[in-house]
C-alpha cells in the first residue's frame, strides 16, 4: 500500500463505514508510511484497487511477543468471492509470522455478518465483545 493508492481506498473505506475524502486518506497513508509496526496491502484487478488490508503490531505487557492486529480489510462488493480477501488475509498472516507475533486479532463491525463468517471459515474465533467510545469531535 502506498500514498498513491488513496483514491482506490476511498470506496473501500465507505464499505467499512469510514467514509473519508481522498486528501484525508492521503494524509493518513503518509503518516503511517514509515511506521515500523504498521503496514498495508492492496488487491488490484484489471488496474483497479478492489481491496485492501492493514496490519499493526501491538506491544503488550501481558505477553513477550507482539500481538498482530488486522486493523482493516475490505473488498469492493463486486470483488467479493474473487479471492481478493483471502489473498489479503494471507499477506497479513505471512507478515505476522515474519514479525514474530504468535497471536492475531481482528475486529469486525457488528453490521458486517458476512465478514464474520469469512474470518470464522479461516480459523478465527469469537473471543469477546468490543466497546467503543468517541471522545471530542468525531
Amino acid at each position: 500500500m502506498e500514498v498513491a493508492d488513496a483514491g482506490g481506498l476511498v470506496p473501500l473505506l465507505d464499505v467499512l463505514g469510514w467514509g473519508s475524502p481522498q486528501d484525508e486518506v492521503e494524509g493518513r497513508l503518509q503518516r503511517i508510511a514509515d511506521h515500523p509496526d504498521y503496514t498495508g496491502w492492496v488487491a488490484v484487478e484489471a488496474g483497479r484497487v478492489v481491496g485492501f488490508a492493514t496490519g499493526q503490531l501491538n506491544w503488550m505487557v501481558q505477553v513477550h511477543e507482539p500481538v498482530a492486529e488486522l486493523v482493516g480489510l475490505a473488498v469492493l462488493p463486486e470483488g467479493e468471492g474473487s479471492g481478493a480477501g483471502s489473498r489479503l488475509l494471507a499477506a497479513f498472516e505471512a507478515w505476522v509470522v515474519d514479525a514474530g507475533a504468535q497471536r492475531l486479532k481482528v475486529t469486525s463491525g457488528g453490521h458486517r455478518p458476512l465478514a464474520h463468517g469469512f474470518y470464522e471459515r479461516r480459523g478465527y474465533r469469537r473471543t469477546g465483545v468490543r466497546f467503543h467510545k468517541t471522545i471530542g469531535s468525531a
